[in-house]
């Protein structure tokens, strides 16, 4: 176990969408998360992207992503007509309809587009098309992104050359663990 995760996670004193989410997961409280769940429309902004405060303007990718990734995760579900709007939301954010502006720049949107498209391939949603739309090279991603590419990868072995590109992030992923003693990491945390 991990009482002081735990212990943490009961005191914790934030309260916003991503952190009510990550406390009802880490505490196994599936009431927290389907209290959460009812309220999930009054945090959905316009094009169906969460939003962290309910007043906020804009939603966010990558927390629209989180959402339905930590839900999928769980092996909790979120509503039909919510999962619905957020998996809208982020196929509109990868069709270029929504204009968010500066907040995605052209160097980091790339990850973005790999975040949202590896949230929407845990819903089967394909993302072949919207493939089309990256520069694929992986060894210029951060490791988030190449763990996201490797995600979307295992649940959509049709992608053209999959075999190939599948054995390329492995090694990638491969090159980049750093071993200490007893511990594992990434050398590009």
């Amino acid at each position: 176990g991990l009482p002081g995760v735990i212990d943490y996670m009961k005191k914790y004193p934030y309260s916003c969408l991503e952190q009510e989410a990550s406390r009802a997961v880490a505490l196994r409280e599936k009431k927290r998360w389907d209290f959460i769940m009812d309220r999930l429309p009054a945090y959905l902004d316009s094009h169906g992207l969460a939003k962290y405060f309910p007043t906020a303007v804009r939603g966010s990718v990558e927390l629209t992503a989180y959402i339905l990734s930590i839900g999928h995760e769980a092996g909790w579900p979120i509503p039909d007509s919510s999962r619905e709007r957020l998996m809208s939301g982020l196929s509109r954010f990868l069709d270029g309809k929504i204009g968010l502006g500066s907040i995605y720049g052209s160097k980091d949107l790339d990850v973005y587009k790999l975040l949202a498209m590896e949230a929407l391939t845990r819903y089967q949603m394909p993302v072949q098309n919207w493939l089309q739309t990256l520069t694929i090279n992986p060894n210029l991603w951060p490791t988030s992104a190449l763990i996201d590419w490797r995600e979307i990868l295992k649940r959509q072995p049709n992608i053209p050359d999959h075999g190939r590109r599948a054995a390329e992030v492995d090694k990638i992923l491969g090159a980049r663990l750093d071993f200490r003693g007893t511990t594992m990491g990434f050398s590009t945390e």
